[in-house]
This record gives C-alpha cells, structure tokens and sequence, in this order.
C-alpha cells in the first residue's frame, strides 16, 4: 500500500506562515511591555504601591510642581493642592477643615532641591497638628524621617506647633523623603475604636515646613483652630 508524499508548502504559504509568525512575535513583544514595564520609583510609588497622590515625574506638573518643596516654605494642607503630599490611603483626605490620620500612621512626602539634597545641612522640622482625644485622653506622636525616630509630640484637644531638630545630612539623603507620624496606641480598646473607626478625627495634620538651621526661619504662626 503506497502512501501520498506530503503536500509541500507553496512560497505564498510560507510567507502567509512568515506574517502570521511575526505578527504573534509582534502582539507577544507588546504584552510583555506592558506587563513588565521598565518603571521608575515615582511611576512605581504613584500608580503600583499608592503611595504618592500624583505622578511627582509627569510633565504636566513643571518643574516647581509634583513633590518638590523649598525649605522656609510652609505648606498649608487644609488647601488642597497642599495635599498632593500625603500618602494616598494614609490620611482622610476629603475631609475639612484638615486631612486626618485614618488609623495609626500616616507619612507625607517631598523632594528637596539638589542644590541641598544629600548636603550637610541640618534642618528644623516644622508642623501643626489638631487632635480630637477623649477628655483626659493624650495622644503622643511619634515622628520619623526616612524611617530615623526625631522626636515626639503629644496633645489631647486642640492645635499644637512641633519644632524639631533633624540630625546634619538626614533630608535629601533621599530622592523622595518621608515623614511619619505615628500616634501610639493607648490600648486594646483604642485600637477596637480606632478599626471601627470612632477615632477618625483624632489627629489632624494642618501644615508643615521645614528651615535650614542657621538660615532664615520659617514663617511660624499658632496652628489654626478647628470648627466644629
């Protein structure tokens, strides 16, 4: 029993073969870009881990915009576009007057100029918090920057001003730094409250700023008072 030789391919079947070849290599190339961007750290914190609020490298920011901060300048974060500083789902943003810490922790973040970024210089870290504490209850902060412990702060209800001294070269380390502000727990029912969320408006952050020791001083005014 004799058996047929395979039929051979014609030129316009391999090159039919050929575009279809490419074409699935081409789609193949295009999945993989997107599924494995190269990304950079403010790519990857904006739209990956949600920390950022804003794309701090898009054009359409400038220069003087995204996350850059000049020391001496006092940011008001009871006016939205001072917001863009707070980590995404650290802070209830919506809220007013102030953002306030949506459970224990929250971080803010900036980018200082090159001009002193990773200099020697040491800095004044300045900010104004309105706490909301149970009568008698305190609330005690504590502050880090890029994860390094600076101080403490504590208030029960109303505004309070924190002035402190950061060690010589710690800001600008960084190309994005961080700070965090952390109200200690006083307790099993406290965090019960807290994770039902009953203590919402505990902290409010007001504003912040940062001076260069030695130089000029930020302008410092007594952190304005809540409404009810």
């Amino acid at each position: 029993m004799s058996c047929d030789p395979a039929p051979r391919r014609t030129a316009a079947g391999r090159l039919a073969l050929a575009a279809v070849a490419g074409l699935a290599g081409l789609y193949g190339v295009v999945l993989s870009m997107v599924l494995t961007p190269e990304i950079g750290e403010a790519y990857r914190r904006t739209y990956l881990t949600g920390e950022f609020s804003i794309l701090p490298d898009a054009d359409s920011l400038g220069t003087d915009d995204g996350l850059a901060y000049r020391p001496g300048r006092r940011v008001s974060l009871r006016a939205d576009e001072g917001r863009k500083h707070l980590a995404r789902f650290d802070w209830r943003r919506d809220v007013q007057p102030a953002p306030t810490l949506d459970a224990f922790s929250g971080r803010l973040f900036l980018h200082l100029p090159p001009a002193i970024a990773g200099g020697a210089s040491a800095h004044r870290l300045h900010f104004g918090v309105t706490c909301a504490m149970p009568e008698g209850e305190v609330a005690t902060l504590d502050v880090a920057v890029d994860g390094r412990p600076v101080g403490t702060v504590a208030c029960s209800r109303g505004p309070v001003t924190a002035d402190l001294p950061l060690p010589r070269g710690l800001l600008g380390a960084r190309r994005y730094d961080e700070i965090t502000l952390t109200r200690r727990s006083s307790g099993f029912g406290d965090r019960i409250l807290t994770g039902l969320d009953f203590r919402h408006d505990a902290v409010a952050l007001d504003w912040f700023g940062i001076d260069v020791e030695g130089g000029a001083p930020i302008a410092l005014e007594s952190a304005p008072k809540t409404t009810d």
